[in-house]
């Protein structure tokens, strides 16, 4: 009876799962790594083209995220994964890493990019800046903390809101797609476009979060997989559409600064 007690609560579906691997990666990373991606690319089409190929790349890593979200559905993700290995050494590493260096800064960066975009709005800058960086960082934590279900839905929401606004502009068919290069490159071809793909690895970084909560997903070895795969269908799509959308807005130098 104790150890019942002590399980989770399965009462995330599909939806959660999908909001969670499409919410975490579509965030300021993209917006944050557009400009680094039309430097290494070099052109409008090559950057299309780059985020395109590099969402390809990563349904792989999506495969083997849901072979083993659908092994060892329990929370903790990567730290289960080296666990059930054979090696708690490198289990405990990878969660020290998360928990010391990789996390942080990630939220760190996330929240700091959410409120340099809203000082374009509000003037608030310095020390301001950062401290209202500071409280969205404990709201988020709060609203996940007081309810999962809540974080669920919240998340849902969120990635909602940021999908909605992609279709909303007027493209320059001049501009479109360009393959005219960025003032003084001289990278071109098939160089120009490994380094556009290369470039985009930090936008398409979060697609297997839910793995961190498998254990209270309903149904983990149906929604885990799906889920899994599903969020890189969308994130691919929503990527090339957003990149497609900004060809047509800015020019490839434009976008480069």
């Amino acid at each position: 009876m104790s150890e019942n007690k002590n399980e989770l609560g399965r009462k995330l579906g599909l939806g959660a799962v999908i909001a969670l691997g499409v919410g975490t990666t579509v965030g300021s990373g993209i917006f944050s790594s557009l400009s680094e991606v039309a430097n290494a690319a070099g052109s409008s089409l090559f950057l299309v083209l780059a985020f395109i190929i590099g969402g390809l790349l990563q349904i792989p890593a999506n495969f083997v995220y849901s072979e083993l979200a659908s092994a060892y559905p329990e929370d903790g993700g990567q730290y289960v994964y080296f666990r059930e290995a054979g090696s708690r050494p490198l289990a405990f590493l990878c969660g020290w890493i998360s928990f010391w260096a990789t996390d942080p800064p990630s939220i760190s960066i996330m929240a700091l990019a959410i409120v340099n975009y809203l000082a374009f709005f509000i003037p608030i800058h310095g020390l301001v800046l950062k401290l209202v960086a500071v409280v969205f960082v404990l709201i988020f934590m709060g609203v996940h903390i007081r309810s999962v279900e809540g974080g669920g839905k919240f998340q849902t929401i969120i990635t909602a809101l940021k999908i909605l606004p992609f279709g909303l502009f007027n493209l320059q068919g001049d501009i479109l797609l360009s393959s005219a290069p960025l003032e003084g490159y001289a990278t071109s071809g098939i160089a120009a476009l490994i380094a556009g793909i290369a470039a985009t690895t930090w936008s398409y970084d979060g697609m297997g979060a839910a793995c961190y909560m498998s254990g209270e997903i309903k149904n983990p070895k149906k929604n885990m997989p799906l889920g899994l795969i599903l969020t890189a269908v969308i994130v691919l799509a929503l990527y090339a559409g957003l990149t497609f959308v900004a060809s047509g807005i800015l020019s490839i130098d434009e976008m480069a600064k």
